[in-house]
């Protein structure tokens, strides 16, 4: 028999009797004693309580990872070599975020990156020129605590002019 107790309360929060060397238990965040006492066949202990095993449940905030705006998918930036444009990256805004974090890569697993940017808005204004080639583009949001996994990465060509 499995018994949890709720270390504040000394309420019992879960009490069952299992016959599997792993067991869940879906208890709330919190502070949580464990202990554990062999029954025999027809439900009678037989057997002292075992050392209680301290539990800690925490809460995970998780927010979802940004969805990308623009520049789309596999899009043709023309450089001009007089007089960059900034290229301008968007994407949505996510619930709970406290800011972004953009990577700009030559390589579509990102062991290449060029660029890694924080920001507290959902865009980037890139000033510098890009020399002629593919990238590839991606944005994780975060809070103070977590940051989301990363958004689906956009391929993205450069030209020269």
């Amino acid at each position: 028999r499995l018994t949890v107790t709720d270390t504040k309360t000394n309420d019992v929060a879960f009490k069952d009797i299992f016959e599997e060397a792993q067991y869940k238990v879906n208890l709330s965040p919190g502070s949580y004693t464990a202990v554990v006492s062999a029954l025999d066949a027809s439900g009678n202990s037989i057997s002292a309580d075992s050392q209680p095993a301290q539990i800690h449940i925490l809460m995970i905030q998780t927010i979802d990872a940004p969805a990308l705006i623009s520049p789309p998918d596999a899009a043709t930036l023309v450089m001009n070599a007089a007089n960059p444009v900034p290229t301008v990256f968007f994407w949505n805004k996510t619930e709970k975020a406290k800011g972004y974090k953009i990577e700009i890569a030559n390589d579509a697993k990102f062991t290449k990156i060029l660029v890694t940017h924080t920001s507290p808005d959902n865009r980037f204004i890139f000033k510098q020129k890009l020399k002629p080639g593919t990238y590839f583009w991606r944005v994780q949001a975060t809070t103070e605590k977590t940051a989301s996994s990363w958004s689906p990465a956009r391929q993205l060509i450069a030209e020269s002019k």
